[in-house]
């Protein structure tokens, strides 16, 4: 392929990286008791115009400038430095800003997977100062460890092809942070399914599903063999986990719920992101299978808790990018990529050992990062409800109602009519 062929496919795959942040909305605003859309859309917005400036004035330097194993240098503040050219030790298919613009939507993508979490528990203005800091303070030291030229992840060998580890391990496990924080805010709805929000959750989904093959197909930088290669594992797995979570489902509930396959599409592509490119498509398949199930018993399990979006994201994208992770280390081989290493599979604990001790760290890292972050919120700005900024949509009737989300007394509880 030559360079107007690469540039081509890159913003096809880019464009469709950047409709993710509307599958979101659509997807996890329909997901658990509160149905708000409109409120997730608001915050999707938001997070994504502050991270586009955060990213353009230090968070690229932070991440991708040489300078030691664990923070980057601010040699690119302002992506001074940075320009048309080629950056040989990222891609040698694209110009830097190619680069920087991909790397930007990731970044943008994590802190609104965890805003679905935090939901209206957060004023806007509050959300756009935990959003800064958690970019800043979390997501770039451990993103430079990952993916930085120097990090200590990548020098021992860890592999990450699409944001496993620094999208949606860190966004399950601040979801974990930010649920357990504001629990002493927590207000109980009862609210059955609502099946009306059915068909919006499906175009939610596919909306996720066609953005994230996006995203995982730009991965390779270029547009060659390996592309094909991701995108082909990418379907296997989700396909394979959609098929188990069925199975699983019917076996142990006797019924099987829409919402459920389109979650289970959307583990099985979770699932695959780190290995993208480093596994055959049969390990896919395997992996795919692997965090369906794993997804399955701990939505069980979570859903005693009743911490109602929240179960999703933990689910999902913490549980589905641990178990991605460490399955890496199981079924990478050299094979499949050169420049990747062999796994367990073909006989070598090495890498199974270092995606190990990666994910360990970076769990224990966000855990410590998000709640810092979040007391810091909560000193600078008061951490209270705003009583007519918040609000969740729901179907009566066939008529669309808008209901309170959240009340001012601490005590009270919400009634739905019907």
């Amino acid at each position: 392929m030559n360079y107007t062929q690469d540039l081509i496919w890159f913003g096809i795959c880019f464009m469709l990286s950047f409709i993710l942040g509307l599958g979101i909305t659509l997807f996890y605003g329909s997901l658990g008791q509160r149905s708000c859309p409109a409120l997730c859309l608001k915050r999707i917005v938001m997070i994504m115009a502050v991270t586009s400036l955060v990213w353009f004035i230090i968070g690229f330097s932070l991440i991708f400038s040489p300078d030691n194993p664990f923070f980057g240098g601010l040699q690119w503040i302002g992506l001074v430095g940075v320009g048309v050219g080629h950056q040989p030790k990222y891609t040698s298919a694209l110009p830097e800003y190619g680069f920087v613009v991909f790397q930007m939507v990731l970044a943008g993508i994590t802190p609104a997977i965890i805003s679905v979490a935090i939901g209206g528990k957060l004023r806007l203005k509050q959300y756009i100062l935990f959003t800064v800091l958690w970019l800043l303070f979390v997501y770039t030291p451990l993103t430079h460890w990952v993916w930085g030229p120097d990090g200590w992840i990548a020098d021992m060998g860890g592999l990450d092809s699409a944001g496993g580890m620094v999208v949606h391990t860190t966004s399950g496990v601040a979801a974990v942070v930010s649920t357990l924080f504001f629990d002493e805010d927590h207000r109980h709805i009862s609210l059955e399914e609502a099946t009306d929000n059915n068909l919006r959750l499906f175009i939610g989904a596919a909306l996720l599903w066609i953005g994230w093959l996006g995203c995982n197909a730009v991965a390779a930088y270029a547009a060659e063999k390996q592309v094909v290669s991701c995108m082909n594992t990418s379907i296997l797995a989700s396909a394979a986990a959609i098929i188990s979570w069925i199975v699983i489902e019917i076996r142990c509930s006797g019924s099987l719920q829409l919402r459920g396959v389109a979650f289970a599409a959307l583990v099985g592509l979770v699932t695959i992101t780190s290995a993208l490119g480093y596994v055959s498509p049969a390990s896919g398949i395997l992996i795919g299978i692997a965090g369906s199930v794993s997804s399955y018993f701990a939505l069980t399990q979570l859903r005693k808790l009743d911490i109602d979006r929240a179960v999703y994201v933990i689910a999902c994208h913490g549980v589905g990018g641990v178990v991605g992770t460490v399955l890496t280390g199981v079924f990478a081989t050299a094979t499949a990529d050169p420049n990747g290493a062999d796994g367990l599979i073909e006989g070598q604990s090495q890498l199974l050992l270092v995606q190990s001790v990666s994910i360990l760290v970076i769990v224990v890292f966000t855990m410590i990062g998000t709640t810092s972050v979040l007391f810091i919120v909560r000193i600078l700005t008061p951490l209270d409800i705003d009583q007519s900024d918040e609000h969740y949509y729901k179907y009566d009737n066939q008529q669309l109602k808008m209901t309170t989300w959240f009340q001012l007394d601490p005590e009270a509880s919400v009634e739905i009519e019907h």
